[in-house]
């Protein structure tokens, strides 16, 4: 089972994942400071995603020692 610090990371990597994923649908060309969107919303994307998959292996690792 998750607990409450992982589900919170997790909140958070799926949070980034899905502005990554506006950033990159909707919002290519827009600036924000001294980033442009698409090449942030890749950056959201990836780190939201590896955040994910080590939220999950750590489950699945911890459940394997129970």
């Amino acid at each position: 089972m998750f607990t409450r610090t992982l589900t919170i990371s997790l909140a958070a990597d799926v949070a980034a994942m899905i502005a990554g994923i506006v950033l990159l649908l909707f919002f290519r060309d827009t600036e924000f400071f001294w980033f442009r969107g698409q090449p942030l919303g890749i950056v959201l994307l990836i780190v939201g995603a590896v955040g994910v998959v080590t939220a999950f292996r750590k489950d699945r690792k911890a459940a394997g020692s129970s």
